[in-house]
């Protein structure tokens, strides 16, 4: 009986501490799917500065959607795409060419895509916040005031493409393409399933 219940312990313990990419996966891609609606939905900020109305993620998505605009602004679509990105690999071996140099590299370039937005038009606004969150505006107004707005935006601009480059091994690289290549065909299906629908009608 004891041995038995040591088998049983140590099955379990085995398969505890295996690796479960599968379950990394299924986390990024259903955190994509809940900030995405999060931001949806969002309604802005009120009177107060807060975030007011109602989310279809409720207390928290409002409040989660309000700090991804305020500190990175419309960049929060790139980190959206990139949790994506990164759920779908997950499920791949393409997963082994993701490193944490790769994903800091990647967290940077989202830093530099606000500092981009808010170099290109510092004055606008969405929902109450600015375009570039205050991370944009606090490393694009260093870089403005380093070389310039233009020349800042250039100096951004090539540092995103410079960490990508640097960032992105050859073998994920081509993964990357297959599965743009497989979204653009997947676009085309849908456009071509609408409009074969909508003819017979």
């Amino acid at each position: 009986m004891a041995k038995g219940k040591k088998k049983a312990t140590a099955v379990v313990s085995a398969i505890a501490s295996k690796p479960r990419p599968e379950v990394t996966a299924v986390l990024a891609l259903l955190g994509a799917v809940v900030a995405g609606l999060s931001l949806a939905s969002y309604d802005g900020l009120g009177p107060d500065g807060l975030p007011a109305g109602n989310n279809l993620m409720g207390v928290v998505g409002r409040y989660a959607a309000f700090l991804f605009l305020q500190l990175v602004g419309l960049a929060s679509g790139y980190y959206l795409a990139l949790l994506a990105v990164i759920g779908v690999i997950w499920f791949t071996e393409a997963r082994h060419d993701v490193t944490l140099g790769t994903l800091a590299a990647y967290i940077c370039n989202g830093v530099l895509l606000a500092a981009l937005l808010h170099l290109g038009a510092p004055e606008a606004r969405v929902l109450g916040h600015e375009l570039g969150g205050s991370a944009g505006e606090l490393l694009g107004g260093l870089l403005a005031s380093l070389f310039s707005a233009w020349g800042g935006a250039l100096v951004a601009a090539g540092l995103v493409v410079l960490l990508t480059v640097l960032a992105t091994p050859q073998p994920l690289l081509s993964f990357l393409r297959r599965l743009g290549r497989g979204l653009c065909a997947c676009g085309r299906g849908v456009r071509r399933a609408a409009g074969w629908t909508a003819g017979l009608w």
